[in-house]
């Protein structure tokens, strides 16, 4: 069996450490300061865009963490590098894929135009640069593809150690809330949430589940990182640290470890078969008949005080408070966007208003009452549709599950599944179905650069594997990586 630890040759494992130590010192000052030293930063990153090197991923993950301003810079510097690269994508079968995302540019155009027209400084959806930044973070998928050649071992050990930190910074919070949500953490006032952690919990236990599947069980730091940060959950899941996991994280959990095992366990054309548009399409039903759900089950168990007061000590009691969650809050979000959805789309379905204010009608005890709010879809159809309408919404959630169904995507899944990589991959399909159906998160750009950037360095693995497979090299022959050099 290959070895993963000779992938990174001695200047790339060096340049790693060093742009990584780099990520890390930078940290603070983005708590701190993070909209003034995001401009300061950009710069660099923008060079890592243009100029990217695959030892540069793991870094630029950790520089997507807090504030906006370098992400957007940096997905502008992919945008380019793309534009730059484009003819290379036939080779790993994105070429009418990124055709579609070229000609929705004119609409993001238009609409950052009307954004700046427009009232500054509105709540809710991103001010002058919304819209452009989550189309500019849709690049950093072909990005990926293109720039990053080879996974180390380097790159799987600090992301799991990364992922152990964000779980070690909200389990260990001091406000009452739970960080693990939307809400965040402060400390002095600064806060110390990043919606990444959303990607560390699934992928820590997915990637302790394919440790568990290796034949050679020996100690690794791999392994004691992933189990570490499966204790730090398990105890958050006890309540015995002050952090909680919601609904939305378990069920990426749950969903990143199913695949894991049918990766290793089942036939390969089942796991094909067995393609995320049909967990799309079930999204879609059960959005689409939200209203049905709100009027037939809204205030179930209210008897039983708020949300957060319900407590989960028994199987009957999980079941009632996964029914409040569902229908009374994202059921009724879900039917009140789509009035809001309908209403636009017979005034305006293509150059849609710029406003985030959403206004719809709600029902409590049977009376109906007006409703004006600038509270997101919590689904990333509904919000792609809110925001950028038939044109640009529809066309970028095209995109968005043309990524987590493409081809290439399962065949990945269908390789190995004790293979580290493939709980990557794993982790990023989960964040696209259950996270696509439960919030918005994963299309917004303090997201969705860490999970479209992996993702493509995972399809740019399986074509170049392809090349090798007449000489006898196969991904299933592999540990964690390419068994050459790219």
């Amino acid at each position: 069996m290959f070895q993963y630890t000779d992938v990174y040759s001695t200047a790339e494992k060096r340049s790693y450490n060093l742009h990584l130590a780099f990520a890390i010192l930078c940290l603070p000052l983005y708590i701190l300061m993070s909209s003034t030293f995001g401009l300061i930063i950009s710069p660099y990153l923008i060079f890592l865009a243009l100029n990217p090197k695959p030892q540069y991923l793991l870094p630029v993950i950790i520089h997507m963490a807090y504030g906006s301003q370098q992400r957007a810079f940096f997905c502008l510097g992919c945008f380019i590098y793309v534009m730059i690269h484009f003819g290379e994508l036939r080779k790993y079968s994105l070429g009418l894929l990124y055709a579609l995302y070229v000609a929705l540019l004119p609409f993001f155009i238009w609409y950052v135009i009307q954004k700046y027209n427009g009232p500054r400084f509105v709540g809710g959806i991103g001010e002058v640069t919304g819209g452009i930044s989550e189309y500019l973070a849709f690049s950093t998928a072909f990005w990926g593809a293109l720039a990053i050649k080879k996974i180390g071992r380097e790159f799987i050990l600090g992301l799991l150690g990364w992922s152990v930190f964000l779980v070690f910074v909200v389990s260990f919070k001091t406000s009452s809330d739970s960080v693990m949500s939307s809400n965040v953490d402060i400390v002095g006032g600064i806060s110390l949430f990043s919606r990444e952690v959303f990607f560390a919990i699934p992928f820590l236990l997915a990637a302790l589940y394919a440790f568990w599947f290796r034949e050679k069980r020996k100690f690794s730091a791999e392994r004691l990182l992933a189990t570490f940060g499966c204790f730090l959950l398990l105890l958050d899941a006890l309540h015995i640290l002050k952090a909680s996991i919601t609904f939305t994280q378990l069920g990426l959990c749950m969903f990143a470890c199913m695949l894991v095992y049918l990766s290793k366990y089942s036939r390969r054309k089942v796991l094909v078969a067995l393609n995320p548009i049909f967990f799309f399409a079930i999204s879609l039903v059960v959005v689409l008949y939200s209203a049905q759900l709100v009027e037939k089950y809204g205030g179930l168990y209210s008897d039983m005080g708020t949300y957060d007061e319900m407590k989960v000590d028994s199987l009957d009691s999980f079941f009632k408070k996964l029914q409040r969650k569902t229908v009374d809050d994202r059921a009724f979000v879900w039917q009140l966007n789509l009035q809001h959805i309908s209403k636009l789309w017979h005034e305006q379905p293509i150059f849609v208003d710029t406003s985030p204010v959403i206004k719809g009608k709600g029902i409590k005890n049977g009376q109906y009452y007006d409703i004006e709010t600038i509270m997101g879809a919590h689904n990333t159809l509904l919000q792609l549709l809110r925001q950028y309408g038939f044109y640009g919404g529809l066309g970028l959630y095209l995109i968005f599950i043309a990524f987590f169904c493409k081809k290439d995507t399962t065949m990945f899944l269908s390789r190995n599944g004790q293979n580290p990589i493939v709980a990557l991959m794993a982790t990023c399909v989960a964040e696209g179905v259950i996270g696509g159906h439960t919030g918005h998160y994963p299309i917004q750009i303090g997201f969705s650069p860490v999970v479209f950037s992996c993702m493509g360095a995972c399809w740019r693995i399986l074509n170049d594997s392809r090349i090798f497979r007449t000489n006898g090299f196969c991904l299933s022959d592999i540990d964690y990586v390419h068994p050459w050099r790219g």
